[in-house]
């Protein structure tokens, strides 16, 4: 990370958190840094920066068995991947996030696929997606 007045103390609290965040060695909430390193790195476009920290908070929340956090650390790498313009790659990992997101749905996977299934079938229609997500929002969103 580049220096800014605001990046000492950012980075003085994500160090003791990160050592302090799982008091009771469940490692359910290590995404929680990650996320936020992962974030702060694409506002500031160290792209590769924020897409190794969400790939580690992908890890850790798969470890842990608690995919709370994959959906903004799946964003983060969405936007990193429209930044770099690989849309192949964005589209993949904006699939995988929408199927997160279905499969925590309340009412479960099968009755939220609907809400999709357009999505799902019609190529067209996830090219414009991806084309039209303004970039600049993915901090905003997560």
């Amino acid at each position: 990370m580049s220096r800014t007045p605001w990046s000492a103390p950012i980075a003085a609290w994500l160090a003791t958190t990160k050592t302090s965040i799982d008091w009771d060695g469940t490692g359910v909430l290590t995404p929680v840094p990650l996320a936020l390193r992962a974030m702060i790195f694409f506002v500031k476009g160290d792209i590769a920066a924020a897409e190794k920290e969400a790939a580690a908070g992908l890890a850790a929340s798969k470890r842990a068995e608690m995919p709370l956090y994959d959906p903004p650390l799946r964003a983060v790498l969405v936007f990193c991947a429209l930044q770099r313009g690989d849309l192949a790659a964005a589209a993949h990992a904006l699939w995988r996030l929408l199927t997160g997101l279905v499969a925590s749905a309340e009412s479960g996977p099968h009755a939220a696929i609907d809400e999709i299934r357009e999505l799902a079938q019609d190529s067209s229609l996830r090219r414009k997606l991806v084309l039209e997500a303004p970039v600049g929002v993915g901090p905003v969103l997560v």
